[in-house]
């Protein structure tokens, strides 16, 4: 989509194999795309994906695993500096540094 400029992932990403929670966008898209699809679908646009590893909700392994997988979509094409990712030693919410904030408005 090329409205889409640069996105923002904070406290989210991980496996949906691990969380079978129910589709809240449209039917049975758990069961089409993993995080790492979705984030296959903003590229070549920059991405910045923010995984805690003190986070209650999803378990962190799982997000890096995932994100390990975005990787490899970003490199097949040749964007691979377009994936920004970070594993931080916080909770399930927004990075509080500026670094999250700073990425997403300094690549509008």
């Amino acid at each position: 989509d090329t409205r889409i400029n640069v996105g923002l992932n904070c406290a989210c990403f991980n496996s949906r194999d691990a969380y079978p929670w129910v589709d809240m966008v449209y039917r049975n898209s758990g069961n089409t795309f993993q995080d790492a699809e979705v984030a296959a679908l903003c590229a070549p646009r920059k991405l910045y994906i923010s995984i805690g590893r003190e986070d209650k909700v999803f378990d962190w392994q799982k997000g890096e695993e995932e994100a390990e997988r975005a990787k490899a979509y970003y490199n097949a094409m040749n964007c691979s500096d377009n994936l920004f990712v970070t594993i931080w030693d916080g909770g399930h919410k927004v990075k509080p540094e500026d670094e999250p904030i700073d990425y997403l408005f300094d690549n509008i």
